[in-house]
């Protein structure tokens, strides 16, 4: 027989139990802690290392702040005017570098080989039209005479700059796909670990139920049995 009576087999038996359940949740924790870490590298990467296209966006708009339709020719307001428009345009241009390199180090992926070209050439444009307003118009804003036609002629070529950013393809476009991805596989693993639970629960009343009619049971029969001889009981 497979479940003998004898106190060594019957632990034996209990221990492996005890093990198959150690095993099976241990399986379901390992399985839906690997499962997760494929969807941490995608978000990861979308949020901290693929081009954000919205932050070129609002970098390239905050260059409209310094260029009012009806510019004040206080010189101090126009010096101030000038150090701000030169600061957005150095972080214009520092985010329109940033996404270059980053979309230089996109992954191999099929989904990402004709945006990154369109987005490159994109880029590549509005970097040099940002340079090309740094050296060419930079210094008549600076001009009180001319402060007010040449804000206007600025104004105009920021809102043709955020147009072409507005127009260039989103490579994060794919978060709520990962995020229904990610809500999909919490599910699947949170079904998992419940019936991983349910089946453990299982197998340690079985344990309980087994331990009681092979361990405990035949041990209180001889605690009595002995008891029985003791007081000179041989039948």
């Amino acid at each position: 027989m497979l479940f003998t009576r004898t106190i060594r087999r019957t632990m034996v038996c209990g221990l492996v139990i005890v093990l198959v359940t150690m095993i099976l949740l241990s399986v379901s924790a390992i399985y839906s802690h690997f499962s997760y870490r494929q969807i941490i590298r995608e978000l990861d990467y979308s949020f901290n290392k693929c081009p954000r296209k919205h932050e070129l966006t609002w970098a390239i708009a905050r260059l409209k702040a310094p260029l009012p339709k009806n510019p004040s020719r206080d010189p101090e307001s126009v010096r101030k005017r000038q150090e701000c428009f030169h600061d957005a345009l150095k972080k214009a241009q520092v985010e329109a570098n940033d996404y270059l390199f980053k979309l230089q180090c996109l992954p191999p992926r099929p989904e990402y080989a004709q945006k990154s070209f369109l987005a490159l050439q994109m880029v590549r444009v509005i970097s040099d039209e940002l340079s090309r307003i740094e050296k060419e118009q930079l210094a008549p804003l600076d001009d009180p005479a001319h402060a007010a036609a040449t804000a206007a002629w600025l104004r105009d070529e920021v809102d043709k700059l955020h147009e072409s950013a507005v127009d260039i393809p989103d490579f994060q476009e794919g978060i709520p796909a990962t995020l229904d991805k990610a809500f999909s596989l919490f599910q699947q693993n949170l079904r998992l670990v419940a019936w991983s639970g349910g089946l453990a629960l299982v197998f340690f009343s079985g344990l309980i139920v087994y331990g009681y009619i092979w361990v405990f049971e035949p041990l209180r029969r001889l605690h009595q049995g002995a008891l029985r001889v003791a007081q000179g009981d041989f039948n």
